[in-house]
């Protein structure tokens, strides 16, 4: 079978900083990834590269942040009084975070994740990019299978909408 719209598609992936030439994460020792096609979210630019592969299947694609991430946006990070910034999990923030240490903010629209780039007595400089936004990755994937997405998956799939993809 191959991939098109609500495909239940499982794959192992590396993404590399294609700049830096760095591994930035990889499933090949963990669990494979597992989506959805056309319901649940990944990056634009792999969602194309992923139409009509198949089980077996193995290629590299090299993605510009406009097909990835996105671009940085710098009016994407600012300053935000501390009793709004939570650890993942909405768990209180005690003590000292290193610039760089995720979390959560509470907004008018919901919780949105970021990290921290400085924390001050009573505020906090928090970055809401997604953390590869910007940069342009270099992807390597292996596809393991691909099957019809069952009705419960596409179901649960449909009803989920956090963007997290996970579902």
């Amino acid at each position: 079978m191959k991939i098109v719209n609500h495909a239940m598609v499982t794959y192992h992936y590396k993404i590399t900083d294609s700049e830096e030439n760095q591994e930035i994460e990889s499933t090949y020792d963990n669990a494979a990834q597992q989506y959805i096609h056309g319901i649940t979210e990944v990056p634009k630019g792999l969602a194309e590269a992923l139409v009509g592969k198949e089980k077996g299947d193995v290629f590299d694609i090299v993605l510009p942040p406009e097909k990835a991430y996105g671009l940085y946006n710098p009016e994407a990070a600012g300053r935000v009084p501390s009793k709004y910034v939570f650890l993942p999990g909405g768990r209180a923030v005690k003590g000292k975070l290193k610039p760089g240490t995720p979390v959560e903010v509470r907004t008018e629209h919901g919780m949105v994740e970021g990290s921290i780039i400085k924390q001050g007595l009573k505020n906090m400089d928090i970055d809401t990019n997604h953390k590869l936004a910007g940069k342009t990755l270099a992807y390597s994937i292996k596809i393991l299978d691909v099957r019809d997405a069952t009705s419960s998956e596409l179901s649960a799939a449909d009803s989920c909408n956090t963007g997290c993809g996970c579902c």
